[in-house]
């Protein structure tokens, strides 16, 4: 598609990713929860549910079994499965830019969200790793990220390369290159999003990360064209934080995405391949 990437996937919008949502549902746990561990559970676990019946048109695999878990009455702390996947940290960035000044409350809270659904502890050390950079580019302080990292985690596998078509949902190839984007001193951050777009793959999760990430920090500005998208949260919710996910307004929003995801896949299976 010709550059530079822009909001058109309906009528000159976006559309609010499965990505948005969940670090939505994050925040607004953290809210509730007012510090208790077991009422963010709770609250995350109860709007990742809503969400989930709310047949969502993009939802990972350990997801799915995760939230049909939830939907059994099984306690959150017991639904997350071994899986190496990135749905938990395409979500994290949130919780690492709100308790940005608290590494002890951020590692608690950000495992807590990571094990309603991910149990693996590469998908538990990723998360972390997404952050802890969002911490310190909240508080601009980017250039001890390798150090701490490197310090924290220091199994992680930084030098697996992800493959030539894109990162793909592996944690391990979607945080790297994350990271990779993120750290490659672009100008403005609408160029690290289409850079991490470009890489191809996973680039709704790839790219949230970043833009997490990025957007932790105050000075950031986004703009103001890439603010157009349907759905829910509006910017009035997200900047008011007023109320959880109403489900009848998810069920029809995403029936409504829905023929038009399925019409651009259809697309990509025909020339120019």
């Amino acid at each position: 598609m010709p550059l530079p990437l822009r909001q058109r996937i309906f009528l000159g919008k976006g559309f609010a990713s499965d990505d948005t949502l969940q670090s939505m549902f994050a925040l607004q746990a953290l809210v509730e929860s007012d510090g208790d561990i077991e009422r963010f559970t709770k609250s995350f676990s109860h709007q990742l549910r809503t969400w989930f019946l709310s047949v969502p048109p993009g939802i990972g695999l350990s997801t799915i079994k995760s939230c049909l878990r939830l939907c059994t009455g099984m306690h959150p702390t017991r639904t997350g499965v071994r899986s190496a996947g990135n749905g938990a940290a395409m979500r994290s960035a949130v919780l690492g830019a709100a308790l940005c000044d608290d590494d002890i409350a951020r590692i608690k809270f950000v495992d807590a969200c990571c094990m309603v659904t991910h149990t693996d502890p590469l998908a538990v050390a990723g998360s972390q790793m997404i952050a802890l950079a969002a911490a310190l580019s909240a508080r601009q302080e980017i250039h001890r990220f390798e150090e701490l990292a490197r310090g924290l985690y220091p199994d992680w596998p930084w030098t697996t390369p992800w493959p030539k078509t894109g990162p793909t949902g592996y944690v391990v190839h979607s945080v790297n290159a994350s990271l990779h984007v993120w750290q490659s001193n672009y100008g403005k951050p609408e160029e690290a999003i289409q850079a991490a777009i470009t890489l191809g793959g996973d680039t709704d999760s790839v790219a949230a990360m970043v833009g997490g990430i990025l957007g932790a920090d105050s000075r950031t500005e986004w703009p103001e064209e890439w603010l157009r998208f349907w759905g829910w949260p509006s910017l009035p919710d997200i900047e008011n934080l007023s109320g959880r996910a109403p489900y009848l307004r998810l069920l029809t929003q995403h029936l409504g995405q829905l023929p038009v995801v399925l019409a651009y896949g259809f697309r990509r299976l025909g020339p120019p391949y």
